[in-house]
This record gives C-alpha cells, structure tokens and sequence, in this order.
C-alpha cells in the first residue's frame, strides 16, 4: 500500500505517470480528467456512519418540509373546493339567459332580413329606373324607325300591319307550288330546246356524211371506171415505181455501209474516196429515168 500510495505524485509534474492535483484534476497514464466535491470525506467506518447521520438528518428536515406543503395544499384545496360549492350556488340561484338569447337571435335573424329586403328593394328600384330609361330610349327609337319606313308608332296599327303581313306571307305560300310548277316547265323547255338543238346538230352531221359518203361513191366509180379504161399500163407503171422505190432503198442502204467503212479506215481516206467517186462516177451514168409512158423500161440499179 505504501508503495501504491508513493508511486502518485501531487500536483501536475509534466510527467506520464500518475498524480493528483487539490484542485481535483488527475492524470493516470494516458487518461486524465477532473473532478471536485464539497465537502471532503474520509474512508473509514466512523466517517460512514457520520455521514449517514447527516444524511438522515437532512432527509428528515425534507420530510418536514414535505409534510408543511402538503398540508397548505389541502388548505387551499378545501378552500377552492368552498369556492366552488358557493360558485355553483350563485349560478344555480341565476335566472335562465335562453329566452334572453333567443330573443337575440330573432331580433338579429329579423333585422338582417329587414336590411336585405332593404337591399333588394333598392336594386329593384335602379333596376326599375334602367328600364324605364330604356322603355324611353326604345320609344324614341320606335317612333323614329316607323317615320323613316313610314308605318304607324302605336301598338294597335302596328297589329294590324303585322297580320297583313302573316296573310301575306300565307298569300306568297299558297303562290309557291306554281312557282315552282313555272319553275320546273321552264325547265324542261329549256332541256327540250337543248336536246332539239342536239337533234339538229345530228341531223347536220349524218347529212354531211351522207354527202361525204356520196362523194366518195363517186370518187370510188371514177377510180374503177378510169382502171378500167387504162388497164394494164397503169398497173405496169404502178409496179416499176414500186420496183424504182425498193432500188433507191437499196441504194441509200449501199451509200450509208461505204460511209461507215470509210469512216472505219481513217489510215486510207484517199484510196477509199477515189474508189467511191469512180463507184458513183461508173454507177451514175447508167441510172435511167422512168417514163410513165415507157413499158419495157427497167428501175435504175445502184
């Protein structure tokens, strides 16, 4: 025990050991802390039991205190519980507020009422003055349209004006289906007059075929009367111009391959054009001219 006792040091020496200051701060190896109390006690039997005595002590002057309060609130209870009983009392002794209350609400009810009938009567009577402003304005503005169209202001002859205006207009119903009769009649002879305009246009046209049909019958005995007066020379003929027409074809074709082989040998343009013209020059002269009165003549050969 001396050796734990020795091994604390007092007050803070800077060092990591263990010590103990006396204003209660203390360091035990890395833990440090502080703590204080206000009265010093002592380890030992006689310092436990002093210090129960004076808890004991101190718990009893408590307990008095304790007992004192207690009994003024139950004091004071008693005396609210008096309060209240003589509070009930009074109310119980008061007369009742209902029929009061009520009477309240009525007179309220009915004065809210009174003040929104109040209301309503005033807007009805601006209501009334707008449409008596208006009232005016449209008489003013009746009496003026009837003086322009010349038709009478007052209610009763502006009756009688609008029923002969509704008997007019049964008058005009009643007119509508022979309007509509005339309608359809006009119609229909205007679809008469088209189609008859149609039928003439027909008419001319079969009479021009016919006359075409007529001129063409003629032409047609003409053409056979004149073969047969011709005959045989005419068919001659028709045959060596078909025969001259297959020689110019022929000739043509001719003329186009020589032009298409001289323009594939662009080496001999000498050789190839010599040997076209002497063609053409050798060819030429023999080509004979068709005579349509010659009968032995033959088609010109390329």
């Amino acid at each position: 025990m001396s050796a734990l006792l020795a091994a604390i040091g007092l007050g803070d020496t800077g060092a990591t050991g263990t010590w103990v200051a006396v204003d209660g701060r203390f360091r035990v190896g890395a833990l440090t802390g502080s703590w204080s109390k206000e009265a010093a006690g002592y380890v030992g039997e006689g310092a436990r039991e002093e210090a129960r005595r004076a808890r004991i002590a101190t718990l009893r002057g408590e307990l008095d205190a304790l007992a004192d309060s207690t009994a003024h609130r139950e004091a004071e209870r008693a005396a609210v519980a008096a309060r209240r009983r003589t509070l009930d009392a009074e109310l119980a002794a008061v007369p009742d507020d209902a029929p009061l209350r009520h009477a309240h609400a009525v007179a309220a009810a009915a004065a809210d009422a009174a003040h929104r009938a109040r209301t309503r009567q005033e807007e009805r009577a601006a209501e009334r003055t707008e449409a008596a402003h208006r009232e005016a304005e449209a008489a003013t503005v009746l009496a003026e349209t009837a003086d322009a169209v010349n038709l009478p202001a007052d209610r009763p002859a502006r009756a009688a004006v609008r029923q002969a205006l509704a008997d007019h207009t049964a008058a005009l119903a009643a007119l509508w289906p022979a309007l509509r009769d005339r309608a359809e009649a006009r119609r229909a002879v205007a679809e008469e007059r088209a189609e008859a305009g149609r039928t003439g246009e027909r008419l001319a046209e079969h009479d021009r075929r016919l006359a075409e049909a007529a001129r063409l019958a003629a032409a047609d005995e003409r053409h056979t009367t004149l073969r047969s007066t011709v005959g045989s020379a005419v068919a001659e003929l028709e045959r060596r111009l078909a025969e001259t027409a297959d020689a110019l074809g022929a000739c043509e074709r001719d003329q186009k391959q020589r032009r298409e082989e001289y323009s594939a040998a662009p080496d001999a343009p000498r050789a190839v054009s010599s040997s076209w013209t002497r063609t053409s020059a050798r060819r030429r002269p023999h080509a004979p001219r068709p005579s349509p009165r010659s009968s032995g003549s033959r088609p010109p050969a390329c």
